[in-house]
C-alpha cells in the first residue's frame, strides 16, 4: 500500500480542485511528463540517477507552492525546484536543505511565487538534487530517493511544530538574515530596521493551538522584545537580553486574528528603547531559535524546562545515529528522552549511553537527572 504520511491528511477538499498533483499511482500515468523517475509497483517513483527530473506538464502560476512528499534514502542533502526565466534564457531556483538516510516520508514545501518567469502556464519545471549547495549529487550502491507525490497548489500545509531539523522550515527573514545551522534557525537583525521572520507555505490551526512556545538564545545586548505579528493584530512579549537558551510561552487566544488556519504570521525582533524608532532592532546580536511550537498547553509540554547550556554535561554525538552518550561531572540517576509534544519515549537507569537507533529522525529533548537538579538538552536523531 502506498504510504502518505502528511499531505493527504492536511490538504482539505476546498483546495483539491485548484491543485495539480502527480501521485504516481498508476503505472506510467505520471511518467509521460517526468524524466529521470522510475515507476514503482507500490505507487511511488524512484530517483537514483542524474541530478534533475523535469516535467513538461502545464502548471498554472497561481499554484505557487510545490509540496514534495519524499523519503531520502541517500546522502544527498540539497533539494531544488526551478522554472524557466522570462524570455526563455536561464533558470530560477528555490533551494532547501533536506534530511538524509530517512526511514519515513517527509513533506517539503517551496514557494515559487516570487520567481522571474513564474507567470501564466508553467511547462518547464525541474526537480534537482545535490549533495550540498556546492557539490553535485551522487547515488552509491542502493541509494535512492522515493517520491510519493509532487503537488502544485495554492494551499498551505498545516504544520504546528518547527524544530529546524534540516532547514528553516518555511521561515524567511525580512530586514534581517536568516539561516539554518545545527538544528537552529539563526536570525541576524539589521540595525535600526523592523526586523522579522515570516512563515511561508505552512499554516497553524488556531482553533486547537492557543499557545506558542519558542525556545531561543538571545545574543543581542539590546533587543528585549519579540512581537507576534498577525494580519491586523499583534502580541508582544519580553525576552531576556544576552541570555542563554530559554523557553517563552505566549498565549495567542486573545488576538483578534488568531482564528481558523493562520498563515499570515511573523515574529519581530525589537528594541523597545531604540532611539531610531521604538520597536526597531538594535542590530546588536543574533537570535538562535531551536524550536517554535503551537499547542493548547500553557507551558511547553516538557514541563517548560529550559534547554540547558550547563557545561557539567555533554551530550554527543549530535546529531546521533545509534548511541547517545552523556558525559557528566556529577553522578546521573536517570535519563529520559521526550519528543517536542512532551511524550516520554525512553526512560533508563543507564548512566552514560542511551540506544536511540529506533527513534524516528527528528529533534528530541534528553533530561538528565541527578540528586540536585534536572538538566535538559536538545539533540537531533539522524
Amino acid at each position: 500500500m502506498k504510504k502518505i504520511t502528511l499531505f493527504v491528511a492536511l490538504v482539505v477538499a476546498p483546495f483539491i480542485l485548484s491543485a495539480q498533483a502527480f501521485n504516481f499511482d498508476a503505472a506510467g500515468a505520471d511518467f509521460t511528463t517526468w524524466s529521470s523517475l522510475t515507476d514503482n509497483a507500490d505507487g511511488t517513483a524512484s530517483w537514483s540517477t542524474g541530478t534533475s527530473a523535469a516535467t513538461t506538464a502545464n502548471v498554472t502560476h497561481t499554484n505557487n507552492f510545490v509540496q514534495i512528499v519524499l523519503k531520502n534514502e541517500s546522502s544527498n542533502a540539497y533539494l531544488r525546484v526551478s522554472n524557466l526565466k522570462s524570455g526563455g534564457s536561464g533558470r530560477v531556483y528555490e533551494n532547501l536543505d533536506i534530511t538524509t538516510n530517512d526511514t519515513e516520508y517527509k513533506t517539503y514545501v517551496l514557494n515559487m511565487s516570487g520567481n522571474d518567469g513564474w507567470d501564466g502556464t508553467e511547462n518547464d519545471i525541474k526537480l534537482h538534487i545535490k549533495a550540498d549547495a556546492g557539490t553535485n549529487a551522487s547515488f552509491t550502491g542502493v541509494e535512492k530517493i522515493l517520491i510519493n507525490s509532487v503537488t502544485f497548489t495554492s494551499a498551505t500545509v498545516e504544520k504546528n511544530s518547527y524544530l529546524f531539523d534540516a532547514n528553516t522550515e518555511g521561515w524567511s527573514a525580512v530586514n534581517a538574515s536568516g539561516s539554518y545551522s545545527s538544528g537552529k534557525l539563526i536570525v541576524t537583525p539589521t540595525a535600526d530596521k523592523f526586523a522579522k521572520i515570516t512563515l511561508g507555505g505552512y499554516h497553524i490551526d488556531a482553533g486547537s493551538n492557543s499557545y506558542m512556545h519558542i525556545v531561543l538564545t538571545n545574543n543581542s545586548t539590546d533587543d528585549d522584545e519579540i512581537r507576534v505579528i498577525l494580519a491586523s493584530s499583534n502580541v508582544s512579549f519580553d525576552v531576556d537580553v544576552s541570555a542563554a537558551s530559554k523557553t517563552y510561552d505566549i498565549d495567542l487566544s486573545g488576538a483578534g486574528d488568531w482564528t481558523g488556519n493562520v498563515s499570515n504570521i511573523s515574529l519581530g525582533f525589537r528594541d523597545k528603547d531604540n532611539a531610531a524608532g521604538v520597536g526597531k532592532s538594535s542590530g546588536t546580536g543574533t537570535f538562535e531559535i531551536e524550536a517554535i511550537t503551537f499547542d493548547n498547553n500553557m507551558t511547553l509540554a516538557t514541563d517548560n524546562y529550559n534547554i540547558s547550556t550547563d557545561l557539567n554535561y555533554t551530550v554527543y554525538p549530535n546529531p546521533v545515529n545509534e548511541l547517545l552518550s552523556i558525559r557528566s561531572k556529577k553522578e546521573i540517576s536517570k535519563i529520559e528522552i521526550f519528543n517536542f509534544l512532551g511524550q516520554q519515549i525512553i526512560s533508563t537507569d543507564e548512566k552514560t549511553t542511551v540506544d536511540v537507533s529506533k527513534l524516528t529522525p527528528g529533534s528530541y529533548l534528553v533530561k538528565i537527572y541527578n540528586e540536585e537538579q534536572i538538566i535538559t538538552k536538545k539533540f537531533i536523531k539522524n
